[in-house]
């Protein structure tokens, strides 16, 4: 009986070296779906964290170009009055109300550059 058992566990282990590349292929064949799926929910999460990210910086944007136009409205109102403004105008806190200010500024023109 043992001898038997050992021929047959030697004949499994000689099968699983010689096949055992198809096996793991398999394997990764079975798992592809899975796989794929935690691949793209991730992507999804990554996309879903860039826009909310957007999202935020935009409504951040938006707050600090409401603040900066009061302020700057106070400042006018208060050198109109009284010759001088002490009103301090708060910078841009976001990446973005930076770029747009930027983009809004004229550049000077350059003779012979388009």
């Amino acid at each position: 009986m043992r001898e038997e058992a050992g021929q047959r566990l030697s004949a499994a282990q000689q099968h699983a070296l010689r096949m055992g590349w198809f096996y793991r292929s398999m394997l990764r064949i079975r798992r592809l779906p899975l796989t794929v799926r935690q691949r793209l929910r991730r992507e999804w999460r990554g996309l879903q964290a860039l826009w909310n990210y957007l999202v935020a910086e935009y409504r951040q944007a938006r707050q600090d170009a409401r603040k900066r136009s009061r302020a700057e409205t106070l400042a006018k109102l208060e050198y109109n009055r009284c010759g001088r403004s002490r009103t301090i105008i708060p910078e841009r806190t976001t990446g973005l109300g930076r770029m747009a200010a930027a983009a809004l500024r004229v550049r000077p023109h350059r003779e012979g550059f388009f």
